[in-house]
């Protein structure tokens, strides 16, 4: 191989390196996770041929770093999801029973018991950046959004707050046009407890997983201090 081949060849080579290093500026898998602890309230609706909503949930969300919880009245049950990533698990509370189901992260069994989660763990989408609108008067970064069980549009603020998703998603085995849409966004630091399984809750003491992070040890300390102080009186929170 000649000096000019060998020098061509590293030419090739560093296009490649700078067109991957792009590519990968662009498409991420999964959603963008967010740069701040928020809460907010979320409208979920699964539209009809006609454009017009079929269903709506209306939901709470809480999210800081990577932590998330929704909590929904669904058909006048009061239901609570929690996926904790650090553990790899999630967690669906019945308030009312005071019971709990651990399943694995990415499993899809919880997706029968609640509504669709275009930004959630369970979907596994690439989120390509094309661009930024306006959406309610807010500048928002646009994503398109393809996967197996997911394809659409998505918007989030530039810290990585979800604002909206339009597109389809495939919900027990039917595929559905859903919209999503965030509003009443707090931005601010989430209490500890609500990412975790309250003590008074049948099984929380036999549960599968051990403390495994230092978050996951204040998390727990944070818990016995409320039981202690028998402080355990959330208003919007079960």
């Amino acid at each position: 191989m000649t000096t000019r081949d060998q020098v061509a060849r590293k030419r090739a080579g560093l296009v490649l390196l700078v067109a991957m290093s792009v590519f990968a500026g662009c498409v991420r898998l999964g959603p963008p996770r967010p740069e701040v602890a928020y809460q907010a309230d979320v409208r979920i609706a699964v539209v009809g041929r006609d454009g017009e909503a079929r269903a709506v949930e209306q939901l709470t969300e809480f999210c800081m770093g990577g932590l998330r919880r929704r909590q929904a009245t669904i058909e006048g049950v009061d239901v609570v999801a929690i996926d904790r990533p650090d553990l790899n698990v999630s967690w669906l509370l019945d308030p009312e029973a005071k019971v709990f189901q651990e399943f694995r992260l990415k499993s899809h069994v919880i997706d029968a018991f609640v509504p669709p989660d275009p930004f959630g763990p369970r979907v596994r989408s690439r989120f390509r950046k094309t661009g930024m609108d306006e959406v309610g008067g807010r500048a928002a970064l646009r994503y398109e959004v393809e996967g197996d069980r997911i394809q659409g549009l998505a918007w989030t603020s530039q810290d990585g707050v979800p604002i909206r998703f339009e597109g389809q998603m495939a919900v027990g085995g039917s595929e559905l046009a859903v919209e999503v849409e965030y509003g009443e966004v707090q931005r601010g630091l989430q209490a500890l407890y609500l990412f975790a399984i309250p003590p008074n809750y049948e099984g929380f003491a036999q549960r599968t997983q051990p403390v495994r992070s230092r978050r996951d040890a204040g998390i727990e300390h944070a818990i016995r201090r409320l039981r202690d102080e028998r402080e355990w009186r959330p208003s919007r929170i079960y």
